[in-house]
């Protein structure tokens, strides 16, 4: 199964780009199934809300240079 993996074009071209060409073991692919894989899904998903979030508050920020927006703190 790791000949079959390390031998497709994105596994390699991930292994350059992020691993310094080292191929993936049996020991980091369990890694990976342990939990690895879920703490990157969860990385992934913060990544998408920051991601978010930014788009919003450029919204917010051209929205309110467009008006005449006036904020007040509550005492």
């Amino acid at each position: 199964m790791l000949d079959w993996l390390n031998a497709l074009p994105e596994a390699q071209a991930l292994s350059h780009e992020c691993f310094g060409g080292v191929p993936v073991s049996e020991q980091n692919l369990s890694q990976w199934r342990r939990g690895g894989y879920r703490d990157w899904q969860k990385q992934r998903e913060r990544r998408d809300m920051v991601r978010q979030w930014t788009e919003d508050a450029k919204d917010l920020r051209r929205e309110a240079g467009r008006r005449n927006v006036q904020f007040q703190l509550s005492p």
